[in-house]
């Protein structure tokens, strides 16, 4: 009878470790995962830090940096006015040609449209030249101080001159 205590002391004493053992596998798996999310979370912490010199060691002086934010977001409204201000785009239009060495033959705006929830406005344009003044005016217009598109284009050449058609389309909030 002793030996049948014996064994159940010892199946009870071999279940009780078992038992402590996958408690303390439990607790730490569970301490594991925990390690790897405050890990994750110390690497995104990391990030942002390092992220923040960045901004900082690109723009020392705050108040300048404000000033420039300030400066494009001026700039950036300015691309979509809220009015049409046709007169002004075809000034600036006329200015490009004539700053690029562009001829310009016609110019001609159409009636604007609702398109999109904005008010386009097409504007056909012929103008001669030669390949170089052609790139400089349109770089002229991309980096304009008006958001337009370029509809349609059509280069020929006419002797030593190219002759250019192009269909633009400038936007505004309003008609």
């Amino acid at each position: 009878m002793m030996q049948k205590w014996k064994c159940r002391g010892f199946a009870a004493a071999s279940c009780l470790l078992l038992a402590l053992w996958a408690a303390m596998m439990w607790q730490g798996a569970g301490a594991v995962q925990e390690l790897e999310e405050q890990e994750q979370s110390l690497h995104q912490m990391q990030e942002e830090y390092a992220a923040l010199e960045r901004l900082q060691e690109e723009h020392p002086d705050v108040e300048k940096y404000q000033l420039e934010v300030e400066m494009e977001k001026k700039r950036v409204a300015a691309l979509l006015p809220d009015e049409m201000q046709t007169g002004v785009f075809l000034q600036e239009l006329k200015a490009a040609s004539d700053r690029t060495g562009m001829v310009l033959c016609e110019l001609v705006p159409e009636e604007a449209q609702e398109e999109n929830g904005l008010s386009a406005m097409p504007v056909r344009v012929n103008l001669q030249g030669d390949y170089f003044s052609l790139v400089r005016f349109l770089r002229a217009l991309q980096n304009g101080s008006r958001f337009m598109q370029v509809v349609a284009m059509d280069v020929a050449s006419k002797g030593d001159f190219l002759d250019c058609r192009l269909q633009f389309k400038i936007f505004s909030e309003k008609l």
